[in-house]
């Protein structure tokens, strides 16, 4: 006797008998294969949505807002913008910092000036005059959320050409910004002080005694104090601010002299393996 019909598969229309119905009665496909189908099509349906850029009915992931990179890149960026300084509708043009290929989609939203003398001189109507040149111009910023550029003030040069003549880095500037960065000025300040005497007496001379014990070269790993670009540094074995006075830490038994970068890994070396004491001699 032939089994008895009671539904059809969805999927390849095959019937599903009450033999298969009495192990699942809530069967709706004929095979697993039909199965996966199903789910598919039921995944795309559900995630089905209109792309936020050329309006494009797809199917993909529940926060994907785009039907292609392509299409989100347009919609963000556009090829077309106004030029700021003369009006004049241009595509944005600039190098990728990565493959060093011309690259439009990438710096759509970094160009706010056509390729001509609105680029190089900054001509706008109003705006902040340059310290180099004196041209007047407009400081902009690209705004992520309103995809607009805004103003700022603060930038008073038109372009790094004129940053770097107004601004040279000469020895004065250098000298200002050491002493910018110098004892609470620095992030990595701790507290202390370098007054004259802080090493204890004859400090500069114990220095220059260790230096020349070492022949001029870092006692670790042998670098000359010609390629150190300075004076060896003189590190304490034992911290100063660990010794109980200042002739105790500043015996020669206690020092020795490294390069610059021997010097750092020496102490952060110690710092590690000694947190608590280096924690408490700050207190």
């Amino acid at each position: 006797m032939a089994a008895k019909i009671l539904r059809s598969c969805p999927i390849c229309s095959n019937q599903i008998t009450a033999r298969q119905l009495t192990k699942n009665p809530n069967k709706v496909v004929c095979s697993m294969a039909c199965a996966s189908i199903l789910r598919t099509k039921k995944a795309i349906e559900r995630n089905a949505r209109s792309c936020a850029g050329c309006g494009t009915e797809f199917s993909s992931k529940p926060k994907s807002k785009y039907c292609s990179k392509a299409c989100m890149t347009q919609s963000l960026r556009p090829s077309h913008t106004q030029c700021r300084g003369c009006g004049v509708f241009f595509t944005p043009v600039r190098i990728h910092s990565r493959n060093k290929r011309y690259c439009t989609a990438y710096s759509a939203a970094f160009v706010p000036f056509c390729m001509s003398d609105c680029e190089g001189k900054r001509k706008v109507q109003e705006g902040v005059s340059c310290k180099s040149c004196g041209v007047l111009f407009t400081p902009v910023r690209w705004d992520r959320k309103s995809l607009e550029f805004y103003t700022y003030p603060g930038k008073t040069t038109c372009g790094d050409e004129c940053n770097q003549k107004a601004y040279p880095f000469t020895d004065e500037r250098r000298k200002a910004q050491s002493a910018r960065y110098a004892l609470s000025g620095h992030p990595n300040w701790q507290g202390g002080s370098h007054r004259g005497g802080f090493r204890g007496h004859g400090w500069a001379a114990i220095a220059e005694k260790v230096r020349e014990k070492a022949g001029r070269c870092c006692e670790l790993c042998g670098k000359p104090e010609a390629d150190n670009g300075r004076r060896l540094d003189v590190n304490h074995k034992i911290p100063f601010h660990q010794s109980q006075s200042k002739e105790k830490a500043n015996k020669l038994s206690n020092l020795e002299a490294l390069c610059r970068s021997c010097h750092q890994k020496t102490d952060w070396i110690w710092r590690r393996d000694n947190a608590v004491q280096f924690s408490l001699s700050f207190r």
